[in-house]
């Protein structure tokens, strides 16, 4: 049997969820993932918990830092691989007390974590019979407070409740840099929690996270609960790229197809001027738009969009920087440079790069007056 890479107890969970544009969601899904949905609605939460007991391989201490807080805002997925579907869940930012465990999971799991200083407050609290309790943490100077007050007895999950939705997500799922995903599973026994009659975030929690989120996380949360925790263990992940359907291409005679986003002005003018090197390194191009590139790769269309995509005839997708660099480095007079740039730190470099002037890309459109491209159905 599979040995969890970390087993901790996760202790007093205050939920609260918040009702959220699925379209501010979408920049964040990892690829081959979806939008897990609560009755027709995305939803995202702000968590605030103790993480007590942690070790490595269930063994090992991890001191200093052995028990600790934790903050995060999380939103929800879906992930099917053959008959399965994994339901999961994708951080936007994790925040606890100790440099050493963020540094820790931002190099392993390539999650988002921070430190920043900590605190909570279980003086009123029982693990049986509930009561208040809270949690803070300190963003530019300031106090930021999460808390909440217990009403009624523990209760049971119910099905297809919003407790049930929150918590019964047992996988998570990362965007590593080179355009792949992480993906890990989280085991732990059903929880069981109390309802809330008061819950409050007082202090700009915002600021710690990008201002599309903002206007969601200002409103009145969708919904909110103290779960009690348990055991739970944390098992190593593993590594995927989407894959392509190549029985969807056009033309079966290449080797691949650069897509790239037609909407995109600056896009549609530089890729068609390399069609004739790509061609003679056995790729050919297409805008991401075309409905044939949606058969191909299962992804959605908004996450499609995302990124320059290079989809290969033996099923591998390439995005990003990657794709550059795997298209480089099959032209033989730029062939070198693309070996140079496939070395680690500058490998690092050309991603940032990439990112930079794929965050901008529209905005390059509109300063050079280019038009997009119109796609052929």
């Amino acid at each position: 049997m599979k040995l969890p890479f970390l087993t901790a107890r996760w202790r007093n969970l205050v939920v609260l969820n918040y009702s959220v544009d699925p379209g501010v969601l979408t920049p964040f899904l990892p690829s081959g993932t979806e939008l897990d949905y609560f009755e027709n609605q995305a939803l995202m939460s702000v968590i605030a918990f103790r993480f007590e007991e942690t070790k490595l391989f269930g063994v090992i201490p991890t001191y200093p830092a052995h028990n600790f807080e934790e903050l995060n805002l999380r939103f929800y997925v879906r992930r099917t691989v053959g008959d399965e579907v994994r339901r999961g869940v994708v951080f936007v930012k994790e925040v606890v007390p100790s440099a050493l465990v963020a540094g820790t999971a931002r190099f392993l799991y390539n999650e988002p974590y921070e430190a920043r200083p900590m605190r909570h407050d279980f003086g009123c609290f029982s693990e049986h019979s509930g009561g208040a309790l809270t949690y803070g943490t300190t963003i530019g100077g300031h106090d930021v407070t999460i808390s909440a007050k217990t009403t009624g007895e523990l209760e049971a999950l119910v099905p297809n409740s919003v407790e049930e939705f929150i918590l019964e997500h047992y996988w998570g799922y990362t965007r590593r840099p080179d355009g792949s995903t992480s993906e890990y599973r989280v085991a732990h026994e059903p929880w069981s929690y109390w309802k809330t009659v008061q819950t409050s975030i007082v202090g700009n929690i915002t600021t710690l996270y990008p201002p599309s989120f903002k206007p969601f996380l200002e409103a009145r949360p969708h919904s909110a609960f103290v779960a009690r925790g348990s055991s739970v263990s944390v098992f190593a992940y593993n590594r995927f790229h989407p894959r392509c359907d190549a029985s969807a291409f056009p033309r079966t005679n290449v080797h691949g197809y650069v897509l790239y986003d037609g909407s995109c002005g600056f896009c549609s003018w530089w890729v068609p001027r390399l069609e004739r090197a790509l061609s003679a390194a056995g790729l050919a191009i297409s805008p991401l738009q075309e409905p044939w590139v949606s058969r191909s790769i299962p992804l959605v269309q908004d996450e499609l969009l995302h990124d320059l995509r290079l989809a290969l005839s033996d099923g591998k997708v390439l995005s990003g920087a990657d794709a550059y660099i795997y298209a480089i480095r099959r032209m033989p007079w730029v062939k070198p440079l693309g070996a140079l740039l496939s070395l680690p730190g500058l490998r690092w470099l050309t991603w940032q790069t990439y990112r930079v002037f794929n965050r901008n890309r529209f905005t390059i459109s509109k300063v050079c007056g280019l038009n997009r491209s119109t796609p052929q159905p």
